[in-house]
């Protein structure tokens, strides 16, 4: 039987092959993480909250010795001596999310892969070709692993001893649209719906923001206070809310939480220039549209408070 390809319905056929052909191709040989959003883009999204960190801006600021202290476990210690991977020093971003029971991490660093399976070997784990599972010091909890690639390693923490699966690339990786600032976090509902989550001055805050469709917190230089944006930090909120009606509502009752944290604050003689504290009460809001804007300066004293 003979067949008579007109020549646009040949170059449609032939576009169409090409296209398949691209889809097996990336489906098969998925693309390389060239960007921290790709991170970010493999983690799971539903309900969970998402943190990410770009950990080589944070190290070149000097912010990294706010984790010394857990740096300096005994545990962690004898993990760097046997993997020869210390976070302070090797990692330069890291993207998570984090739920109710299952935490999973996609890690951008300098990582010896014959030593962390060693690792993961030598306490009580296991690994495959390609991936390791190991018991956590919680009863009943694994920790498993794989790299994605020579520079970014995929980690996950959970019941499940092969939970890290999810995180496997299934084809093109889309990149997440991600905030400008180096460090940012987007809060789950359950977070926010959690008393327990938050130090007492942030709790006051969290049940007003929970009614908010999607809510950002992000750490970065602010433009609006001048000089070294690495120096002039502060805490950014972007609440998204379903209308400019509500974002107004939400605005209203974050400033009427801000002044009852001032009174507060006047009733106990404290100064609102140190202190977590301070720093809560010291938040603005505006509404942009259907959006509320929040700022938060970060004081040097406040950071060094926590070292």
């Amino acid at each position: 039987m003979r067949t008579d390809l007109k020549p646009w319905q040949f170059l449609i056929a032939a576009a169409a092959g090409a296209a398949a052909l691209v889809v097996a191709i990336e489906w098969l040989h998925p693309k390389p993480i060239s960007q921290d959003a790709d991170m970010v883009a493999l983690l799971p999204q539903k309900h969970e909250t998402i943190l990410y960190a770009n950990v080589s801006l944070l190290r070149r600021a000097g912010l990294p010795d706010l984790f010394a202290t857990s740096a300096e476990e005994p545990e962690y210690r004898q993990f760097v001596a046997e993997t020869h991977f210390d976070y302070t020093k090797d990692m330069d971003a890291l993207a998570a999310a984090i739920g109710k029971q299952d935490y999973y991490f996609v890690v951008r660093g300098r990582f010896d892969w014959p030593r962390l399976k060693a690792y993961a070997q030598a306490h009580g784990g296991s690994c495959t070709a390609d991936s390791c599972s190991a018991p956590t010091s919680k009863p009943g909890r694994w920790s498993s692993f794989f790299p994605l690639q020579a520079d970014v390693i995929a980690l996950a923490v959970s019941a499940d001893r092969s939970a890290v699966s999810v995180l496997r690339p299934k084809g093109h990786i889309e990149p997440a649209p991600m905030p400008a600032q180096p460090v940012w976090m987007s809060l789950s509902h359950s977070l926010l719906n959690d008393a327990n989550a938050f130090p007492a001055p942030l709790e006051i805050f969290a049940a007003p923001l929970a009614q908010a469709h999607t809510v950002v917190l992000s750490i970065g230089g602010d433009e609006d206070l001048g000089g070294d944006p690495r120096k002039n930090l502060s805490i950014r909120l972007v609440a998204d809310c379903d209308s400019p009606l509500k974002a107004r509502l939400l605005r209203d009752h974050l400033e009427e939480r801000t002044r009852m944290l001032r009174r507060a604050m006047a009733d106990m003689h404290q100064s609102g220039n140190t202190g977590l504290m301070g720093m809560v009460a010291d938040g603005s809001f505006r509404v942009a549209e259907n959006k509320v804007l929040g700022i938060w300066p970060l004081r040097k004293e406040l950071l060094d408070s926590l070292r």
